[in-house]
């Protein structure tokens, strides 16, 4: 296992973003968690298909970090370690609800090539 490039501030506060890296930059750190507030709370998209969206991200990109942090929010609203399981390329024969399907379609096409998003993709999405 290798060392983390960047540790976070000396002084734990308890955040787990403001104790990471980013947290040796308080004054950006400060407006994303604002921003990241914005995003959970006043959502017109429910938690746990944002958490699907963000978890499906972190697994294309793969970022270690962002695999393994799950929001509250999204828990309460729903959001299992079984259900994020399904988070994987063959998602579409999965037992995911359709709406969760979509979202990891949508993501998929917003990940790769927005503009290249076929008919079929659409579609799912839509529906």
């Amino acid at each position: 296992m290798s060392a983390p490039r960047a540790s976070g501030p000396a002084e734990k506060t308890g955040n787990v973003v403001r104790d990471s890296a980013m947290g040796l930059i308080p004054e950006t750190v400060s407006e994303i968690l604002k921003l990241n507030g914005h995003v959970w709370r006043d959502s017109l998209v429910p938690p746990s298909i944002l958490e699907t969206i963000r978890l499906r991200n972190a697994r294309t990109v793969n970022c270690v970090y962002c695999k393994s942090v799950r929001y509250d929010v999204a828990i309460e609203d729903g959001l299992t370690e079984d259900r994020v399981s399904l988070i994987n390329d063959s998602y579409r024969d999965s037992v995911l609800p359709p709406r969760e399907k979509a979202a990891i379609t949508l993501a998929d096409c917003y990940l790769g090539f927005p503009a290249g998003a076929n008919q079929k993709a659409a579609s799912e999405i839509a529906s």
